[in-house]
C-alpha cells in the first residue's frame, strides 16, 4: 500500500486532469445525491466547504434550500464554524481557502447542533476514512464529535477500496459520488 503523501500527490494531479465535461456532468449527479438524501433533507443546520484544488462543488446546496448553512473558520488548530448567507460573508482565510470573515462572524455554531456535515477529501475508502491535505483538522473535530453525521463527496475514481489509516483518523458516515450514496463499512 502507498503512503498517505504518495497517494496525496497522485489524487491531486489525477483530479486537476479529470475532463471538465465529465467532471460537470459528475457534480451535478453528486449534488442531486446530496440534495434528494434523507439526511440533508431532514436537516436544519448543514455544514459546507468552499471547493479547493478540483473538489467536488457542493455550493449548489448553499441558497437552494431552506437550511442554516454554515462553513468552517481554521481559528488556531480548530475549526470553528459560522454562518454564511452570501458570498459577501466570506474571505479568503490563512490557507487560501474562502471561509467566514471575520465581519461575518458574529455567532458560531455549535458543532454538536450541527445536523449534517460535508466533508472534503482528496480520496475516501469504502470504510469512510479519507485522505486530505495532512493538516488534520477534519480528523480532529471527528473525533470530538463522533455523533455528527458526515458524509464526503467525491468522484467515483477517487473512492477505493482501502486507504492507510492512523490512529488518530476519522471516517466519515456516508461517501457520495456520481454513482450513489454509500453507508460506510466498519473495518
Amino acid at each position: 500500500m502507498h503512503s498517505k503523501s504518495e497517494i496525496r500527490k497522485v489524487a491531486l494531479e489525477s483530479r486537476k486532469s479529470l475532463d471538465r465535461g465529465k467532471r460537470a456532468s459528475w457534480e451535478k449527479a453528486i449534488q442531486g445525491y446530496l440534495a434528494n438524501a434523507s439526511v440533508f433533507k431532514a436537516a436544519r443546520i448543514v455544514a459546507l466547504y468552499v471547493p479547493i484544488q478540483g473538489e467536488v462543488d457542493v455550493l449548489t446546496l448553499w441558497q437552494a434550500h431552506d437550511k442554516v448553512i454554515v462553513f468552517p473558520r481554521v481559528e488556531g488548530d480548530a475549526l470553528k464554524f459560522y454562518p454564511a448567507r452570501v458570498k459577501d460573508d466570506l474571505s479568503e482565510g490563512g490557507f487560501g481557502i474562502l471561509e467566514p470573515a471575520p465581519s461575518a462572524c458574529q455567532r458560531w455554531i455549535e458543532v454538536s447542533d450541527i445536523d449534517l456535515i460535508l466533508i472534503p477529501g482528496l480520496v475516501f475508502d469504502r470504510a469512510g476514512f479519507r485522505i486530505g491535505y495532512g493538516k488534520g483538522f477534519y480528523d480532529r473535530l471527528l473525533n470530538c464529535y463522533p455523533d455528527v453525521v458526515t458524509m464526503g463527496p467525491c468522484f467515483d475514481d477517487f473512492f477505493v477500496e482501502r486507504l492507510p489509516v492512523d490512529p488518530w483518523d476519522a471516517g466519515v458516515d456516508f461517501v457520495v459520488t456520481q454513482s450513489g450514496i454509500f453507508k460506510s463499512e466498519v473495518r
